[in-house]
């Protein structure tokens, strides 16, 4: 004879047969609205916005006249970076999210 807790066991491990869990959807960062503003001399204000499930665990990477330069994206998905550049050129951002999917690669032109 079938027990009431029994019962719902058996109803708990038929539904999560039906309805197998899913991972939430993680989508690829973005980042948007990357802008350039020459702040005083040889020296500028790279900035923009990340938007993905959590921003704070992005790191900005950047590329071609910043190389090697990297800043951090606060909780509410904007960073920031200042940085001098003495030559006229593109300067690249992309990031890897927390679970190491990769942004597209945004671009912004810098002529001191």
């Amino acid at each position: 004879m079938a027990t009431r807790s029994g019962s719902l066991c058996v109803l708990a491990v038929v539904l999560a047969l039906a309805y197998p869990a899913q991972a939430p959807a993680n989508d690829a960062p973005e980042i948007s609205g990357l802008s350039a503003q020459q702040v005083v001399g040889d020296w500028w204000l790279f900035s923009g916005t990340v938007v993905d499930e959590n921003p704070s665990y992005c790191i900005i990477e950047f590329g071609d006249l910043l190389a090697g330069y990297t800043t951090t994206v606060d909780i509410n998905g904007t960073f920031q970076l200042i940085a001098e550049v003495l030559l006229p050129g593109i300067v690249s951002a992309s990031t890897v999210d927390d679970h190491d999917v990769e942004s597209a690669v945004e671009e912004v032109y810098v002529d001191p």
